[in-house]
């Protein structure tokens, strides 16, 4: 369902809008809570990449994604790279 509506918002607002951006948001926590943290990492960090170089690195909305995504990594293989990052939030 949450796919369904990301595709809808993707194709009215655009993938950079900030009402996609929490759509996609809100599937890459519903993904990493089924289990699917290699989905829900790339995902949050699609979302990163996508809110700081539209609103900046000290951005509210670009600093909330700098943690979700530090929290989606921090325990795979990039665990060392979120610690970092969440120390920079």
């Amino acid at each position: 369902m949450q796919e369904q509506i990301l595709k809808i918002l993707k194709s009215q607002f655009g993938e950079e809008d900030r009402r996609t951006l929490i759509g996609a948001n809100n599937l890459a926590d519903t993904m990493r809570e089924q289990g699917d943290r290699h989905v829900a990492e790339k995902l949050s960090k699609t979302i990163l990449d996508a809110r700081t170089k539209l609103l900046g690195e000290d951005d509210p909305d670009t600093l909330v994604s700098m943690n979700n995504y530090a929290g989606k990594v921090k325990s795979g293989p990039l665990r060392r790279g979120a610690r970092a990052l969440s120390k920079g939030v």
